[in-house]
């Protein structure tokens, strides 16, 4: 907006001095006809003198009348007195009259406007040539002192058109910001809501020309929510339909005699039990499900006492250590059960893939701001281009591992999002993985 303004304002520069310059144009124009006009038929010897005194009262008439200069300026416009120049001459270019006799005279190769060079001084030249009389008449100003005038004009104007540009500027700022508010408004509503509201936006509170666009969005949303909930219908019919069969399943390996095919049958149960139960997570974490997720008062610190707790007995199996340090003194608003599967999930990671004898440290830190619970391990890590793909379901570092079904950290990642917190994965500083998630403070109880 700045730029068209500072356009606008050398286009209006222009105009006025191209204005400024046909003025100048026209009162040469008008002196020439006015000495045309004067001449008697035939001008005779005895009478040039007369002439002169005609032409110097013209050349007066128009310095004063359009260049605006007499006696009594100070004498630093003086610059502007006798610069315009009245001349007769013969047919073959003889000087006859002239208004400035110490000036040489222009020599007149063409009737109307012409530039010439005078004592290295450029002049405009307005010539015409009366054929009854056989004279050529011709008026010019001195090309500096025109320059000098049209400069003049042109910064006399400029503030006036400064604080033109500058008022039409905000008005038009206004305007446009006025005008496209709707649309900042919709840009603010589908940038704060969250990955799973799939909600209308109320087409009341904007104006008629944007209800069409908005009902094709609202449309959207309802047609992308149906896909939503047709999959995550699919997938938890699928997880309840397979829970009965896999119940039965364990029971009658229970009855095997022990041996290595009865233990690789059940680990491949137990794999598939975890697997349905992470099916189930993420089909009470859809958008579908999530109006119905209700919060309650959790005190951290020992949430997270318990969640190691439980793994303990697990974690001893590998000759681990587990450590709860630090603590928040806070209750948040959460959902109990899952935010003890976060917990469970990331914790049961890191035990997993740690190393034996590792010693597995929870960090409890709180800020202004967020709730944060850290976990680190000194496992093998995660390479820096994979860092972003394990958060995505059926994701998994190793695919030689079977024990893994890729869902543990997507369905951590879905139930922080539900919670309005963050997750982040770095490298732990001696090796292995540092998950931390970030709980908000607008969620928690003081």
């Amino acid at each position: 907006m700045l730029l068209v303004g500072i356009g606008m304002m050398l286009m209006a520069s222009q105009k006025v001095s191209h204005e400024a310059e046909e003025v100048f144009d026209a009162v040469l124009v008008q002196a020439t006809l006015v000495v045309q006009s004067m001449l008697p038929d035939e001008l005779e010897t005895d009478e040039y003198e007369e002439g002169k005194s005609i032409l110097y009262e013209i050349e007066e008439h128009f310095s004063t009348t359009f260049i605006q200069q007499d006696s009594t300026l100070p004498d630093s416009n003086r610059f502007f007195k006798n610069t315009i120049a009245i001349a007769i001459q013969s047919e073959a270019g003889a000087p006859l009259l002239t208004s400035q006799p110490q000036k040489q005279t222009l020599p007149q190769t063409k009737a109307g406007f012409s530039l010439q060079q005078i004592n290295n001084q450029t002049w405009k030249v307005f010539s015409i040539f009366d054929q009854e009389r056989k004279l050529w008449i011709s008026s010019s100003h001195l090309q500096e002192t025109r320059l000098e005038v049209i400069k003049e004009v042109a910064l006399s104007i400029l503030p006036v058109l400064a604080l033109g540009t500058l008022i039409i500027c905000l008005a038009l700022f206004f305007i446009v910001k006025k005008g496209l508010s709707p649309l900042t408004k919709i840009s603010s509503n589908l940038q704060t809501r969250q990955s799973n509201d799939l909600q209308a936006i109320a087409l009341d509170e904007f104006p008629v020309e944007l209800k069409a666009t908005l009902s094709s969005l609202n449309n959207m949303f309802v047609k992308v929510s149906l896909g939503v909930q047709r999959e995550q219908g699919f997938t938890d019919d699928a997880a309840h339909q397979l829970r009965t069969p896999l119940a039965a399943m364990l029971v009658h390996l229970d009855a095997l005699p022990q041996g290595d095919a009865r233990a690789a049958l059940y680990d491949s149960a137990i794999n598939m039990s975890r697997l349905v139960n992470q099916l189930l997570q993420l089909a009470r974490l859809s958008p579908k499900s999530n109006g119905n997720t209700s919060f309650e008062s959790v005190n951290i610190d020992q949430l997270c006492a318990q969640v190691i707790a439980q793994l303990h007995p697990k974690a001893q199996e590998k000759q681990m250590s587990l450590a709860l340090i630090g603590d928040t003194s806070r209750n948040i608003m959460a959902n109990k059960l899952l935010l003890e599967a976060v917990l469970i999930n990331i914790l049961d990671n890191a035990i997993r893939y740690s190393s034996p004898s590792d010693n597995i440290q929870m960090l409890l830190e709180q800020s202004a701001k967020h709730c944060s619970i850290t976990v680190l391990d000194h496992g093998p890590g995660i390479a820096v281009e994979d860092r972003e793909q394990v958060w995505e379901r059926f994701f998994r570092v190793d695919y030689n591992d079977t024990n893994g079904s890729g869902l543990g950290l997507a369905i951590v990642r879905e139930i922080i999002y539900l919670h309005d917190g963050q997750c982040q994965l770095s490298e732990t500083e001696d090796g292995g993985v540092t998950i931390t998630i970030q709980l908000p403070i607008a969620k928690s109880l003081h």
